[in-house]
């Protein structure tokens, strides 16, 4: 919990997959149908407009592995970085490992957020 200018409490919340493609568009000086436009290769070349502003809005389900990949392409943004807001595992990373190395895998990321100046953590 962080303390507000009077004391108050408020929760951290962290940023949702639809704000942070949203503020990533903006950044990039796009418009919805300038992104719709711009998806126009496999399953992801069917999206409408109204597809992709529910999708910012967080009122549609989970992106697809090729809808992630294809929006970090064309907003600028790291696969990475959406597929943690989409709470997904990237493709790459879907492997069978041993219990030890999932776990050593979370301790090391938790590690890195406890010790980034730049993180909104919990206290």
């Amino acid at each position: 919990m962080r303390r507000g200018n009077k004391g108050e409490s408020r929760s951290i919340k962290k940023r949702s997959f639809g704000s942070v493609i949203a503020e990533a568009r903006r950044q990039a000086g796009l418009t919805q149908k300038d992104v719709v436009g711009l998806l126009r290769s496999g399953e992801v070349a069917r999206w409408r407009l109204s597809n992709f502003s529910s999708l910012e809005h967080d009122q549609r389900y989970r992106p697809s592995d090729e809808m992630v990949e294809k929006l970090a392409e064309i907003l600028g943004v790291s696969a990475d970085v959406l597929y943690y807001y989409a709470n997904r595992i990237p493709r790459d990373l879907r492997l069978s490992v041993e219990n030890e190395v999932v776990e050593g895998a979370y301790e090391a990321f938790r590690r890195v957020l406890k010790t980034s100046p730049r993180c909104g953590r919990r206290r």
